[in-house]
């Protein structure tokens, strides 16, 4: 009896924290960015295309969905570098963002799953469309029962960029809510609500997922939202992708993914091997202009992305 409602006080007072956190992201005051800085993935994900909100994950709980943090008791080292490339460059890339330089980075993240409360920090050094961004990231997740869970994260996020002959930077402060729904082993739902205050107007969105495995070991996966601030028509956005395991811990991914904010559409596809200790990623990304609206390409510039992860399991 003592252990039963021991158990159940710690629960509720979890989802009463987490409540709490809620509307203080939804209160919170936060300056606002326009810039096209899209939102950090990894190795992972950008090979699914973008996909796998509802695909538990240890690392992706601090980009994708921070309910994922709940299902996990291992804890893990991430690293991931990434190097892109526009061809062909357009003349008016440097009047339109300070800069022609191609977008890259690289990301350091840390979990631990061995307590009672699960998550992680994550460290992102990116510079696109003539921003420098260094972004901070906390993240945490709980169980509701045994099926769904919760999570939060919050990102410290510092820009700077060029507007004529000054250099000006940005402060902001970024928060995601998600939710995590496992039905059987074979499929699950997720819902994330990435940036509730529109600090990060570019990356603000509201997203839906399923997870479906229809063989041991073939996964499919599909997100799409919006930003629930805008017309669904200018911000509608989707990712579809699928993961096979061919031989023992090594797995072959594709996806492709639509995104109207960003005016983006194009496919991944990669490798990965996750043994019982290390696990390496490697991921190709190729995105294109949906139409002439130019947010993060210009005329015919087309982006190649090659990404390289190591995780280790401890």
């Amino acid at each position: 009896m003592f252990n039963l409602y021991t158990s159940t006080r710690i629960r509720y007072l979890s989802l009463l924290a987490f409540a709490s956190a809620i509307l203080l992201i939804l209160i919170m005051p936060s300056a606002h960015a326009g810039r096209a800085v899209r939102n950090w993935q990894t190795t992972k994900t950008s090979s699914l295309g973008g996909a796998g909100i509802a695909a538990p994950t240890l690392v992706e709980g601090l980009y994708l969905n921070p309910a994922m943090f709940a299902y996990f008791a291992n804890s893990s080292f991430y690293f991931q570098n990434k190097d892109g490339s526009i061809k062909p460059v357009s003349t008016n890339r440097t009047s339109q963002f300070g800069n022609a330089k191609h977008p890259e980075g690289f990301s350091a993240a840390i979990t631990d799953g061995s307590n009672t409360a699960k998550g992680g920090f994550s460290y992102t050094d990116q510079e696109e469309s003539g921003t420098e961004r260094k972004k901070y990231s906390f993240g945490f997740g709980n169980t509701i029962d045994g099926n769904s869970a919760f999570g939060i994260s919050y990102s410290y996020v510092q820009d700077k960029f060029s507007e004529g002959s000054l250099t000006k930077e940005n402060k902001l402060h970024v928060a995601s809510l998600g939710y995590l729904h496992i039905l059987d082993p074979k499929l699950s739902f997720a819902l994330t609500w990435n940036d509730p205050t529109w600090a990060d107007r570019m990356n603000s969105k509201t997203v839906a997922g399923v997870h479906y495995r229809p063989f041991e070991k073939l996964s499919v996966l599909l997100d799409f939202g919006f930003d629930v601030k805008r017309s669904i028509n200018k911000t509608f956005y989707y990712a579809t992708g699928i993961e096979l395991e061919f031989y023992t811990d090594l797995y072959a991914r594709f996806g492709i993914f639509q995104d109207k904010i960003f005016n983006l559409e194009g496919q991944g596809f990669g490798i990965g091997w996750v043994g019982p200790r290390l696990g390496l990623e490697l991921a190709m990304k190729t995105s294109k202009r949906k139409d002439e609206f130019i947010t993060y390409l210009i005329n015919d510039e087309k982006l190649k992305e090659t990404e390289l992860s190591l995780i280790y399991l401890f």
